[in-house]
């Protein structure tokens, strides 16, 4: 159990920093400058038990991973990044204007196991007008926590003093995956879901490759199903699931790709209603 933990350890600075470590003594290194998420609430019951328990509250990060100011032109090309992570896994918005809209979201107090996720989204403009001019935020929710990024002032400045339709983008047709889930972390026994939101025109059709790199068809494995939404659904993840999975959006005009990482768990006792 305790090579689980350490398991666990390891890939939560992938999960911060997109890479596994080099070396236990680089992992160590990388997990003190780790901030300790400000709703976490670890509790070992038993070391020595077979049965190793944790309690552990909601908890959610978020960051724009963009310039607070960005002046542009119209018809220019943008794209600004959030990236949240949290347990359970987040789900993520985008919000224009000072005050964040709400995020409709479930509590998780009654989940069996330790979630733990990433989640990444990308808003696009492809041919930016001066009515997309203001100011971006993301907000994410992981179970009962909610939090928001700081914003991103994006100025259009018009050249000609009116709406253009010049883009500057030549491959602005081909597929994106605007949203995805680059790991998710669950307990065996549980149903996942690998977000994979995209966009295209024409609208791109969406695959998956298991970790296998075998393709994804529905009705061959029970277990395997590829939602109307691109999202790739898993019912009651196994230990051998673990592995990367990989989502291709394609058109005529080309395709785009992610990669989701799976990591099943062993069942630990997850409790989001921890007194402080």
């Amino acid at each position: 159990m305790k090579m689980m933990l350490f398991a666990v350890l390891a890939l939560y600075p992938m999960m911060v920093f997109g890479r596994v470590p080099h070396s236990r003594k680089v992992l160590h290194e990388e997990l003190n400058e780790i901030p300790p998420p400000e709703k976490y609430d670890g509790d070992v019951l038993s070391d020595n038990s077979k049965d190793f328990q944790m309690q552990m509250k909601d908890w959610v990060k978020v960051s724009l991973n963009t310039p607070k100011v960005m002046a542009v032109q119209v018809g220019d090309r943008i794209e600004i990044e959030c990236e949240a992570l949290g347990g359970p896994k987040p789900t993520l918005a985008w919000n224009k204007g000072l005050h964040a809209r709400p995020i409709i979201y479930e509590e998780t107090n009654n989940v069996n196991g330790m979630s733990l996720g990433r989640i990444i989204s990308r808003l696009r403009f492809d041919c930016i007008q001066p009515e997309d001019e203001g100011m971006y935020s993301c907000s994410a929710a992981s179970g009962a926590e909610f939090a928001t990024s700081h914003h991103t002032m994006i100025f259009v400045h018009n050249k000609n003093g009116s709406q253009s339709n010049n883009c500057k983008s030549e491959n602005r047709h081909r597929p994106h995956i605007d949203q995805w889930t680059p790991i998710l972390m669950e307990v065996i026994g549980n149903d996942i879901t690998l977000q994979c939101i995209s966009s295209g025109n024409p609208i791109p059709e969406v695959f998956w490759l298991d970790k296998d790199e075998k393709l994804v068809e529905n009705g061959a494995d029970s277990r395997f199903k590829i939602l109307e939404t691109g999202d790739l659904l898993i019912r009651k993840l196994r230990w051998s699931d673990m592995g990367s999975y990989t989502c291709i959006a394609q058109n005529a005009a080309g395709q785009a790709k992610e990669t989701s990482f799976v990591y099943p768990m062993s069942e630990w006792i997850y409790s989001s209603g921890v007194q402080e």
